[in-house]
């Protein structure tokens, strides 16, 4: 069966001189070793070859490449450099590979990201029943919460004659 969620905000950075060790993390998870430890556990992958929905041998052409892009996008990410002239940080506006996708094993890299990832990121997420959800990371940690409420302020009648006043 399966979950689908939607990102609906981001604020994503990856320090410049933090890439080498990117990609180093990035290796490490995609070897068959770490890939086999986390399928042994039954919490992570669809299988001995891999994580779920995640396209192994497109990330480690990323990899090879040193195209930070392509690591997101065979995690199944559309991402759009957010500052491109930034010399410290290169900023990802990430979001879901579709508007709505099943979820896979997306928690296993941002956690094994995070020493990398800058304080203050995030990401907010909606899942197919309306439930909402922040990941942020802070001191090489990733953390999640659970949106207690929406709120909207009182209604305000809109007509041709004030749409143009607010």
């Amino acid at each position: 069966m399966g979950y689908y969620i939607n990102s609906i905000n981001s604020n994503f950075r990856i320090r410049k001189d933090r890439l080498d060790q990117f990609f180093e993390i990035i290796t490490d998870l995609m070897s068959p070793e770490t890939i086999a430890m986390h399928n042994k556990h039954g919490i992570y992958g669809n299988g001995k070859d891999g994580y779920s929905w995640v396209d192994t041998n497109a990330v480690m052409e990323a990899v090879k490449n040193r195209d930070i892009f392509g690591v997101f996008e065979a995690w199944r990410f559309n991402l759009e450099p957010a500052h491109p002239d930034d010399a410290e940080f290169i900023s990802l506006a990430l979001s879901t590979y579709r508007e709505w996708q099943k979820t896979g094993d997306e928690e296993v890299l941002y956690i094994a990201i995070a020493p990398v990832v800058e304080d203050g990121s995030f990401m907010e997420m909606q899942g197919e029943d309306s439930n909402r959800w922040c990941l942020s990371w802070d001191n090489g940690k990733l953390f999640y919460s659970d949106a207690m409420e929406i709120r909207y302020k009182d209604p305000i009648e809109r007509s041709i004659e004030n749409i143009y006043l607010d």
